[in-house]
Protein backbone atom coordinates (compact mmCIF):
# COMPACT_ATOMS: atom_id res chain seq x y z
CA UNK A 1 0.00 0.00 0.00
CA UNK A 2 2.77 2.39 1.18
CA UNK A 3 3.85 2.38 -2.67
CA UNK A 4 0.82 3.04 -4.65
CA UNK A 5 0.74 5.83 -2.19
CA UNK A 6 4.26 6.90 -3.35
CA UNK A 7 2.84 7.40 -6.74
CA UNK A 8 -0.55 8.57 -6.65
CA UNK A 9 -0.65 12.22 -7.30
CA UNK A 10 -4.03 13.00 -6.25
CA UNK A 11 -5.06 14.17 -3.15
CA UNK A 12 -5.51 11.27 -0.19
CA UNK A 13 -7.37 11.31 2.96
CA UNK A 14 -5.50 9.14 5.64
CA UNK A 15 -6.27 8.34 9.03
CA UNK A 16 -3.66 6.55 10.59
CA UNK A 17 -2.37 6.41 14.54
CA UNK A 18 0.79 4.78 13.04
CA UNK A 19 3.26 7.25 12.95
CA UNK A 20 6.19 6.12 11.36
CA UNK A 21 3.48 5.18 8.34
CA UNK A 22 2.53 8.65 7.83
CA UNK A 23 6.37 9.74 7.89
CA UNK A 24 7.48 7.91 5.38
CA UNK A 25 4.60 8.96 2.77
CA UNK A 26 6.59 12.39 2.73
CA UNK A 27 3.15 14.54 3.32
CA UNK A 28 3.31 18.06 2.52
CA UNK A 29 0.25 19.14 4.15
CA UNK A 30 -1.85 18.58 7.28
CA UNK A 31 -5.20 19.66 7.75
CA UNK A 32 -5.78 18.50 11.80
CA UNK A 33 -9.76 18.41 12.80
CA UNK A 34 -10.39 19.29 16.40
CA UNK A 35 -13.41 19.61 18.45
CA UNK A 36 -13.38 23.77 17.81
CA UNK A 37 -11.20 24.08 14.76
CA UNK A 38 -10.13 22.93 11.63
CA UNK A 39 -6.37 24.05 11.53
CA UNK A 40 -4.82 23.55 7.69
CA UNK A 41 -0.73 23.11 8.07
CA UNK A 42 1.96 23.22 5.65
CA UNK A 43 4.53 20.08 6.34
CA UNK A 44 4.29 16.93 7.53
CA UNK A 45 3.61 15.12 10.94
CA UNK A 46 6.74 15.90 12.50
CA UNK A 47 6.48 19.60 11.43
CA UNK A 48 2.83 19.19 13.06
CA UNK A 49 4.04 17.52 16.56
CA UNK A 50 6.34 20.05 16.74
CA UNK A 51 3.87 22.76 16.22
CA UNK A 52 1.62 21.60 19.22
CA UNK A 53 4.20 21.15 21.34
CA UNK A 54 4.42 17.47 21.19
Amino acid sequence: MKCYFKIYEGMIVLISHDQEFVRSLAILMIIAVTPNTVIDLNGNNVDYLCNQGI
